[in-house]
């Protein structure tokens, strides 16, 4: 008799088992989403070609995204990669020397509280530098830190004389031909691309500007044009430019003069930069618009694009993400299935953006109305779902 309890419990844990699995479960989270437009488009910037004479291995001075003055040597040539290699040592070596020798001349007598506030300094100004793209501070940060850490073991007895490792890297660096090779300078006053990273001739803004957006069509179907021969880099004189964007006219409708974008290029770069919508020019015969954006940022990833791939976020949205699947329409009132325990609630929602897969859920709670909580359990997948069922 013992066994007929044993085998009805069994059945029931089997049956309870066999609901829960059948479910597939996600969490309410908080999450940012962007209706957003990808198009491609040219880069209007203003730029000025660097040319230069002969033939030879290029080794750059400048950094990709740096501003210069005119006349500012930003590559130099050389005969042979050898010579380029060689050089690029021997001014190696002279850096290093020459940081040894201003840390050799502390002494004893360094501040060790000092010299590692001057390193977490030099710490904090690099990490700026990066984060706005200035290479020549940059480099200078990495210099101090350099200075101050060979200053510091001096000061803590680590290193009594960098004498003999002075001596060391001049023989080394005197052994070098160090051929300076022929210095090309900036043509003019700017932020500076090398041709390496930027290989195609842009269009001026005035050109994509007159195009029609049949026009522009047209030239984003045709090869890039090369840099010209012997083109060394090229200077961008403004860091304000301007994306060129070919939609078509639906997308055109989600678009309003004077408004404030983000645009990204995703095979650029994730980082996302702000932009204003200039103008909107509709083909309505061919169906697809020019759209004219403005930005005034620029780093070393935006100097280098040219006809690019672009992502334009025309609103951001915060709410609770869930994947769409788990929305229910009823009556025109949507309302999703959670999971609390081992019972089923249908809890009504108010949608604020869906990309398809993804939707977001207003994070406002308003009984009767918006019931989803962050963190609350949503059902994906389940079969016979109703408010209070059992699992």
């Amino acid at each position: 008799m013992l066994l007929v309890p044993a085998v009805y419990v069994a059945v029931q844990l089997a049956t309870i088992a066999g609901r829960s699995s059948a479910l597939l479960t996600q969490t309410a989270v908080l999450d940012t989403m962007a209706e957003s437009v990808v198009c491609e488009g040219f880069l209007g910037m203003t730029e000025q070609s660097i040319t230069y004479e002969g033939s030879g291995v290029l080794s750059y001075i400048a950094r990709n995204g740096e501003r210069v003055s005119e006349g500012i040597g930003v590559a130099r040539l050389f005969a042979s990669e050898a010579d380029a290699a060689e050089y690029k040592r021997y001014t190696a070596l002279s850096q290093e020397i020459e940081l040894l020798t201003k840390a050799q001349a502390t002494g004893s007598a360094g501040d060790a509280s000092l010299l590692e506030k001057q390193v977490q300094t030099g710490v904090y100004d690099a990490l700026d530098a990066l984060d706005s793209g200035d290479f020549s501070s940059l480099e200078a940060a990495q210099n101090n830190i350099q200075l101050a850490q060979d200053k510091l073991r001096v000061s803590m007895g680590e290193m009594e004389d960098y004498s003999a490792r002075i001596s060391e890297l001049t023989a080394r660096r005197d052994a070098l031909n160090g051929a300076a090779g022929t210095v090309i300078t900036a043509p003019g006053t700017g932020y500076f691309v090398s041709s390496q990273e930027s290989t195609a001739a842009l269009f001026t803004p005035e050109q994509l500007a007159e195009m029609t957006p049949v026009q522009l069509q047209e030239a984003l179907q045709q090869p890039v044009q090369e840099n010209p021969e012997n083109c060394a880099g090229k200077i961008i004189s403004d860091y304000r430019w301007r994306f060129f964007a070919l939609v078509d006219a639906e997308q055109a409708e989600k678009f309003s003069e004077g408004t404030d974008v983000t645009v990204s290029f995703p095979k650029v770069s994730q980082e996302s930069v702000p932009a204003s919508i200039v103008s909107i020019q509709l083909d309505e015969e061919a169906g697809i618009a020019k759209v004219e954006l403005l930005c005034d940022y620029i780093n070393s990833e935006t100097v280098a694009l040219e006809r690019e791939q672009a992502v334009i976020a025309l609103r951001t949205y915060m709410g609770l993400r869930i994947p769409t699947r788990a929305c229910h329409t009823v009556n025109g009132k949507t309302y999703v299935y959670t999971k609390l325990g081992n019972m089923v609630h249908q809890k009504p929602v108010t949608v604020l953006w869906t990309d398809g897969e993804n939707t977001l859920i207003s994070p406002e709670y308003i009984k009767d109305e918006n019931e989803l909580e962050m963190y609350d359990e949503v059902i994906v997948e389940g079969t016979g779902l109703y408010n209070g069922k059992l699992l």
